[in-house]
């Protein structure tokens, strides 16, 4: 994003391409990538590239919501919410991280 900023839009991309290429699943890469390509007025890219960030990032915060009741020993809302997130995001809550 510091390329973007700078104004090199064309450095800013490649890098941010390069990033998801080798980490598909970092949310805060494919968000700098939609944000690039909306800039350059790719809008179907940005628009593929900002629907997997927020599905990444709301499948990683949730992910630390059920951490967090683990940690607090409540096991049992552990339990519901992973069962929440199974249901409601299928396989992928289980393989996401």
């Amino acid at each position: 994003m510091a390329c973007f900023r700078a104004g090199d839009v064309k450095k800013a991309h490649q890098l941010a391409q390069s990033v998801v290429a080798k980490h598909p699943r970092h949310a805060r890469a494919q968000n700098a990538l939609g944000r690039i390509d909306l800039y350059r007025g790719d809008f179907e890219a940005a628009i593929r590239d900002l629907q997997a960030s927020v599905a990444l990032e709301r499948i990683r915060n949730s992910l630390l919501s059920c951490i967090s009741y683990l940690n607090a020993k409540r096991f049992s809302d552990a339990q519901q919410w992973f069962q929440h997130l199974q249901e409601t995001m299928g396989d992928s809550a289980l393989s996401t991280h």
